[in-house]
């Protein structure tokens, strides 16, 4: 995510567009390795809950590696603004609620642990709408 923001802030400033988009293509591509790999080598070595669980830990390294990846180059871009208040909406409007929901209705740590994919996916979806309209192009670099 680091060198996401420091790359992505460097094409803007140089202006070069096909830069930034490589960074972010770069990034979510070794979140994409990095989940094959844990997909291949952790979830075969375990059984019934823990698999279950790892599944889950999966699902949720996805979400929030592109999570990361789309915040880091908003952020890159200087809209800090913007990824500020989606965090925030999203951890409330979502996360909190789901979480509630599931503590209200189940004790399933597997439900309460999906919560956090959610959020973080709600979250990425965000970011990328953000990110694809290009909105950002009208914020000011300090």
């Amino acid at each position: 995510a680091q060198a996401v923001t420091i790359l992505v802030g460097r094409a803007r400033g140089a202006g070069d567009g096909a830069a930034m988009r490589s960074a972010v293509r770069g990034g979510l591509l070794l979140v994409g390795a990095s989940a094959a790999l844990f997909f291949a080598v952790v979830i075969p070595l375990h059984a019934g809950l823990a698999r279950t669980l790892y599944w889950v830990f999966f699902l949720r390294g996805l979400c929030e590696g592109a999570y990361l990846v789309l915040d880091s180059a908003l952020k890159g871009v200087g809209d800090t603004r913007f990824t500020m208040v989606a965090e925030i909406a999203a951890e409330l409007l979502v996360w909190a609620p789901a979480g509630f929901l599931v503590l209200g209705v189940s004790s399933s740590v597997v439900l309460l642990y999906l919560t956090m994919p959610l959020w973080l996916a709600v979250g990425a979806v965000a970011f990328a709408v953000r990110w694809r309209g290009e909105r950002w192009r009208t914020s000011a670099i300090v």
